[in-house]
């Protein structure tokens, strides 16, 4: 679950954020985001504590999560084996 600013990128360039969707959703929802990123294979994850959270994709694609918030949670990672991995406001990281 994302609640937080988030990117997709290809190579360096943006292809679509978090902001696009608020500005303007007649043109971008998370449909969009969907289509990009749906068929693609996991190759890597990487976690900066209390600064970037980022998913790489075949095709040099990217999601990359970052906190800017000091009242609202960010993110949530659940996984197998009970890992759960979360946000809290201010952008501490929690397990």
């Amino acid at each position: 679950m994302i609640e937080c600013p988030w990117r997709i990128r290809k190579n360096k360039e943006i292809v679509l954020g978090e902001t696009d969707l608020i500005s303007d959703s007649k043109k971008f929802s998370l449909k969009n985001a969907k289509n990009i990123l749906l068929s693609k294979r996991i190759l890597n994850i990487s976690f900066y504590e209390d600064l970037l959270f980022i998913i790489e994709f075949e095709d040099n694609l990217s999601l990359e999560l970052f906190h800017a918030s000091c009242y609202f949670e960010g993110w949530t990672l659940q996984g197998e084996n009970g890992l759960d991995i979360w946000t809290l406001p201010g952008g501490k990281v929690c397990y």
